[in-house]
């Protein structure tokens, strides 16, 4: 089958994943930028996300349906470098989680066109080099947004409450009444305010 950019931009899309807003980053899916020996060969997608076949099957199914050649992480714990340094030749994609990719990490990968992170940040990657050597950087912005919010707001109350604290003294065997804070009458304090802390 013949390897159709536009349909990689749509299938990947539909994944959740989308371009960056910020144009320093956001590269245009343009086939004469890309490796010369493309024209009849089918991408080779390395997946570094442990168990992306159970936690994501909707997503892997459409990879798989569309003829994409996908290679897991099979080996239960995040993404190796060096014990994959085989299957980075070959990649033409990645689906990146928590690992870095720094010059050296993206230099093993000579086929690589698109970074496809699993995920909202991108703090892992060098988006700078990746950018000069014409490769594509994606990710699942606001995915889970809502989730971090929820989790910022449990911890808030964790805190407040003392939890931590009561659950610990509590399986040592006592029993104690604290007075605790009240969220009411508070001022919270946000280090940024982009999409999460709205959400907060």
């Amino acid at each position: 089958r013949k390897l159709d950019f536009h349909k990689v931009q749509e299938v990947l899309i539909k994944l959740g994943v989308d371009l960056f807003s910020d144009k320093e980053y956001s590269y245009p899916f343009n086939p004469s930028n890309w490796a010369k020996n493309r024209e009849e060969k089918m991408w080779n997608i390395l997946v570094c996300v442990k168990d992306f076949e159970l936690l994501c099957q909707q997503a892997y199914q459409k990879l798989l349906d569309a003829g994409y050649n996908i290679i897991l992480n099979k080996k239960g714990y995040p993404y190796d470098f060096h014990y994959y340094r085989i299957e980075l030749k070959k990649a033409d994609a990645v689906i990146a989680g928590i690992e870095e990719w720094t010059k050296e990490h993206i230099d093993m990968a000579p086929h690589l066109k698109v970074i496809s992170r699993f995920g909202t940040g991108i703090n892992n990657i060098d988006c700078n080099y990746a950018k000069s050597k014409g490769i594509a950087i994606m990710r699942a912005e606001s995915w889970n947004t809502n989730a971090v919010a929820e989790q910022t707001i449990a911890l808030i109350y964790s805190v407040l409450k003392k939890i931590p604290y009561l659950d610990k003294k509590t399986k040592a065997g006592y029993w104690e009444r604290p007075f605790c804070d009240e969220l009411s009458g508070k001022t919270i304090g946000f280090l940024g305010f982009g999409k999460i802390a709205r959400k907060v």
